[in-house]
């Protein structure tokens, strides 16, 4: 019994300590690789997050912009203003901001840029707006909160990118969490509150290494990792910074960010090791009981010796016969091992008899097998044949989606041609809205003309009609003159005979009456001279008036036609400027058709996809049906050789004797 005693003890000590050696080398390696498998998990989880999310915001702004959305003040923005809204580089300080926030530093804090310029450290607290925010504070605030579940995220936000290095990193919007407005959540230690308070983080400009490298970033292959402490409420925190590129409208915006905090992997590692750690207790424990188990029959077996009446029963028993049992009367370990081996002859007893009905229930039970085998084949068969046809109609969805594909793409072309022919007619009306224009400029100009003529023929026609009047005038002048001559010539020759009649001494007076009378009749010739002049200027002022009069007649008519003619340019005008705008109207339309035509197209290409999609899935249900039935056959095959199985194994099992009666029953 000592020796019995020493053996058991040193056995159990050795593998005791063998399998603390074990689970604490396999707990230390364990340990080791925890680590990484949490921070790699965080990591892929964080990537796919940042994806994720990331495209979901491009998204919604991108069918926003396609789209239009409604402001809170009841405006509704898409499009190029929506785009020029968010890609605008104009921010406002605001004044109270910039105080509060040079309270909180002194001047000599400072703290550098990416780009390596000093700045102060007030400068990240200051707020700005721009024209983007009643956007951005209404729908991407509540798409950025949606992500503020998980427990992992500590933060996630949108940062802008800028040429301008000074504005690169503004935050147009924060999660709710982290830009509160109401008083009591918003309050700080230097008692701001809401936009002013020092835990409202949105409108800020982060463009700290971290914040610069995330927002310049353009690569989408892969999210961007960066690892950095930051201080949050008083403590020094690991954060691992996950970035993405943000695009909108195919241009780069900025990124989107999304923070892990360290102390969330620590944690997990913390929580996984004490798994860890009661695992290892556990299998410990079960270790040990099942080593002491062991080690008891280890040595049981070797200080045991050879039982003549053990050995009998056990020939019996190889024989099939349980009706024996070992006569136990020792209370040593051999009565022990007497006692044991009795219960293992009555387990083994009731084992066979457990067989014997279970090979019963398993004949029976196979039988029915079979028959729900057959059933099942036979119902697989008819799915099959259903799948078929499922397949054929498949087949015709196809074809038929084809065509509609193609006749899309018919219809595709004639609006390209469409919408070349109306911007040419858009043009063509714009052209002559043009030249229409310059047509009532030049009408407007010959009708000033035309008044200007018309005012210059009418002077005209009066200056010719004083001129006809001052001719009447000169004709009576002349007609005096002649009279004149011709009382001096008579008084001439009267003279001349008066100085003939006189003799000598009236010599010299004739020879002055005889020029006198040359004078006068030289006089009368140029009185009747001027008389035809006149006549003749007479009658070329009536022709002249008279031309005058057609002339001005002529131009009024002249210019009434031209007013007709400004007027009917004008009517040209208006219709030209509304044919343009049609011409407009129908061109945006044939254009948006032809995008609403791309999109009938995509649509289209989808349901051909589907309906491929369908045929080959419904081929693979027809194979999958095809292999089930074959699976069937053999599960009915199986089914019989269980069957025979089945009642070798009750042949097998009745040779055993269990009992005196089971042993009449078996013979009889």
């Amino acid at each position: 019994m000592k020796l019995q005693t020493k053996l058991m003890a040193w056995t159990c000590s050795t593998l005791t300590l063998g399998l603390v050696a074990t689970l604490t080398v396999y707990g230390f390696w364990e340990t080791q690789g925890l680590k990484e498998r949490v921070e790699g998990d965080l990591t892929s989880k964080g990537e796919a997050l940042i994806i994720s999310a990331t495209k979901g915001l491009e998204a919604m702004t991108n069918d926003h912009i396609r789209n239009g959305v409604k402001l809170p003040d009841g405006s509704t923005v898409g499009g190029t203003q929506l785009t020029q809204m968010l890609f605008d580089d104009e921010l406002t300080l605001i004044p109270e901001s910039k105080l509060e926030a040079d309270k909180r530093y002194k001047p000599t804090d400072k703290v550098k840029r990416f780009d390596g310029v000093e700045i102060p450290m007030a400068q990240y607290e200051y707020k700005y707006m721009s024209k983007a925010d009643p956007y951005t504070d209404t729908y991407w605030q509540q798409y950025i909160d949606a992500f503020m579940g998980d427990p992992d995220v500590v933060f996630a936000l949108p940062t802008k990118y800028s040429p301008d290095p000074a504005k690169t990193g503004f935050i147009p919007t924060h999660n709710s969490f982290y830009s509160p407005t109401d008083p009591e959540k918003s309050r700080d230690n230097w008692g701001a509150i809401g936009l002013l308070s020092q835990k409202y983080r949105a409108n800020r400009i982060f463009n700290d290494l971290a914040g610069g490298a995330a927002t310049a970033n353009e690569n989408r292959d892969k999210p961007q990792k960066t690892v950095y402490e930051r201080k949050i409420d008083g403590r020094t925190v690991t954060m691992w910074d996950m970035s993405y590129p943000i695009y909108i409208d195919g241009k780069h915006w900025g990124g989107f960010r999304i923070s892990i905090s360290k102390e969330r992997a620590d944690q997990l590692i913390a929580a996984r090791t004490n798994q860890l750690i009661w695992k290892l207790s556990i299998v410990a424990i079960v270790s040990l009981i099942g080593l002491a188990g062991t080690t008891i029959l280890i040595i049981s077996l070797i200080i045991v010796r050879p039982i003549h009446a053990m050995v009998e029963v056990s020939k019996k028993l190889a024989q099939g016969d349980f009706t024996h049992a070992i006569d136990v009367r020792q209370d040593d370990e051999v009565g022990l091992l007497g006692r044991a081996f009795n219960h293992m002859i009555e387990n083994v007893r009731s084992l066979v008899d457990s067989i014997m009905q279970s090979s019963r229930q398993v004949a029976q039970l196979t039988q029915n097998l079979q028959a729900a085998a057959i059933q099942t084949a036979n119902a697989t068969e008819e799915i099959a044949h259903a799948v078929q046809e499922v397949s054929s109609g498949a087949m015709e969805q196809e074809r038929e989606t084809e065509q509609t594909a193609s006749l899309v793409r018919k219809m595709t072309s004639q609006l390209v041609t469409l919408t070349s022919t109306a911007q040419e007619v858009a043009q063509s009306s714009s052209s002559a809205f043009r030249r229409a224009g310059e047509g009532q400029q030049s009408i407007t100009r010959a009708i000033e003309q035309m008044g200007v003529i018309h005012d210059t023929v009418s002077g005209t026609a009066q200056v010719m009609q004083s001129l006809g009047s001052r001719s009447a005038d000169i004709s009576r002048i002349v007609e005096v003159i002649t009279a004149i001559a011709d009382q001096t010539n008579l008084l001439a020759l009267n003279a001349a005979i008066e100085a003939a009649r006189a003799g000598d001494h009236g010599r010299g007076f004739s020879v002055v009456a005889e020029e006198v009378r040359k004078l006068a009749e030289q006089s009368r010739h140029s009185a009747q001279e001027i008389a035809r002049l006149v006549e003749a200027v007479q009658t070329e002022s009536v022709r002249a008036v008279s031309s005058v009069d057609s002339g001005t007649k002529s131009v009024e008519a002249g210019l009434q036609v031209m007013q007709e003619a400004g007027h009917a340019f004008k009517e040209i005008l208006g219709s030209v400027h509304d044919v343009e705008a049609k011409m407009q109207t129908i061109l945006a339309a044939v254009q948006q058709i032809a995008g609403e035509e791309t999109a009938v197209m995509q649509a289209v290409d989808r349901i051909s996809h589907i309906a491929q999609n369908n045929n080959a899935s419904s081929r693979s249900i027809a194979f999958s049906s095809q292999e089930q039935t074959a699976t069937m056959e053999e599960i009915a095959a199986t089914t019989e050789v269980l069957a025979k199985m089945a009642n070798s194994l009750d042949d097998l099992v009745c040779k055993f004797i269990l009992n005196k009666e089971y042993e009449a029953r078996r013979l009889n």
